[in-house]
C-alpha cells in the first residue's frame, strides 16, 4: 500500500482540508465550527462538503483499508467534478497514510498524542518528501511531552502546536487559512477545486 510510494504521483488538493482525530465527538464538533466558519468559507470558497471515516479501527485488514481508501477518493473527485471544497476526517493512520500516498492537502490538523495515530502520520510525511509541511497539531498532550524529533518540527517553518482546552479557536482557524495560502503559494492554486500535480523538485525525499 503506501510502501509502494511514487512521489510522481502527488497531486496537491488546494481546496481539501485533512483533519486526523480519533476522538469522534471532538471531531465532530470541531468539524460543526470549522465548516461554519466565513474565513474558512472565504478561504476555500464555499461550504466543505464532509467525508467521513467508516473506518475507525487500526485493526482494519489490508483490503480493509485499501477499499476505505478508494471510497474517500471517490467521494473526492465527486467533489471536485462539483467544484465543492473537500473536508477529509480520518480517524485511522493506515488509512492517513494511504491517502497521502497519493494527495497532499492544503492543510492537515492532526492529533499528536503518543501512541495516538496523528503522531505516526506526522512522521510518515516528514520521511516521504514533506519534511517542511507546515502541520497543524492540535491535541491533549502538551507539546513539552511530544516526541523530541517531532516537536523540532513544530518549531521550525509555519508549523504550529495547539493544546485542546487551552487554545482559542479563532487561532486555529486563522492557522489554517494561513498556511492554506502558503501551500497554495508553493505547489499551486485554481479558481476551483482540482488536482495539481506537484513537481518532483518540490518533493525532498531523506537521504
Amino acid at each position: 500500500m503506501s510502501d509502494s510510494y511514487n512521489q510522481s504521483s502527488i497531486k496537491f488538493l488546494p481546496y481539501g482540508f485533512m483533519h486526523i482525530e480519533d476522538d469522534l465527538n471532538f471531531a465532530n464538533s470541531f468539524n460543526f465550527k470549522f465548516v461554519s466558519n466565513d474565513s474558512i468559507k472565504n478561504s476555500y470558497g464555499g461550504y466543505l462538503h464532509t467525508i467521513k471515516p467508516r473506518i475507525t479501527s487500526e485493526h482494519a485488514t489490508d483490503i480493509q483499508v485499501r477499499d476505505e481508501f478508494k471510497r474517500i477518493e471517490d467521494e473526492l473527485h465527486g467533489n471536485i467534478d462539483k467544484g465543492n471544497p473537500s473536508y477529509l476526517h480520518f480517524v485511522t493512520a493506515a488509512v492517513a497514510r494511504e491517502f497521502l500516498s497519493k494527495y497532499l492537502p492544503a492543510a492537515i490538523v492532526s492529533d499528536t498524542s503518543f501512541p495516538l495515530n496523528g503522531k505516526k502520520v506526522a512522521e510518515w510525511i516528514k520521511t516521504h518528501g514533506f519534511p517542511n509541511y507546515p502541520l497543524i497539531g492540535l491535541s491533549a498532550t502538551p507539546l513539552k511531552l511530544v516526541d523530541p524529533e517531532l516537536r523540532d518540527w513544530f518549531a521550525e517553518s509555519n508549523a504550529r502546536y495547539f493544546t485542546k482546552g487551552s487554545c482559542k479557536e479563532e487561532d486555529v482557524i486563522g492557522q489554517v487559512t494561513f498556511n492554506t495560502d502558503i501551500n497554495r503559494r508553493k505547489y499551486g492554486s485554481s479558481d476551483r477545486p482540482k488536482m495539481i500535480e506537484i513537481p518532483d523538485e518540490l518533493i525532498i525525499m531523506p537521504r
